[in-house]
């Protein structure tokens, strides 16, 4: 695919309009609205380079979405706008050792994000199915 189709394509899907608002508070409660890569919580504050700054979270695609990667609900997991772009493309084992190289504790990233991606929620007071 070229540059210009991919930005086409990334244009589509960023930002949040590309899955519906109930949907996506849905899997940041599935997640307990906390990053599954590094633990945050929504709201928690942080410092970075002497600034404070809340935590914000977003959705990330499991398989990445330039792979492949579907918008279903079992591929997407809560992740704070930090980890999540920093992650960009990479795999999660890929992700996860990109983060030990830095020193970060990973125990238990993989099995968090799986964790996510096969537990039931509610979406729109049923619960969530691949078929809707």
């Amino acid at each position: 695919m070229s540059t210009t189709r991919n930005s086409k394509r990334n244009a589509e899907w960023q930002g949040s309009g590309w899955i519906a608002k109930g949907l996506r508070q849905a899997i940041y409660n599935r997640d307990s609205r906390c990053c599954v890569y590094c633990g945050k919580a929504e709201g928690a504050r942080f410092q970075v380079r002497g600034e404070v700054r809340k935590v914000r979270l977003s959705l990330d695609h499991v398989r990445p979405h330039v792979a492949g990667g579907s918008d279903l609900p079992s591929n997407l997991v809560a992740a704070c706008l930090r980890c999540n772009s920093r992650r960009r493309d990479l795999t999660v084992a890929e992700w996860a050792a990109y983060l030990r190289a830095e020193g970060a504790d990973t125990n238990g990233l993989c099995r968090r994000v799986r964790r996510a991606l096969v537990k039931s929620f509610l979406y729109n007071g049923k619960p969530w199915t691949e078929s809707e």
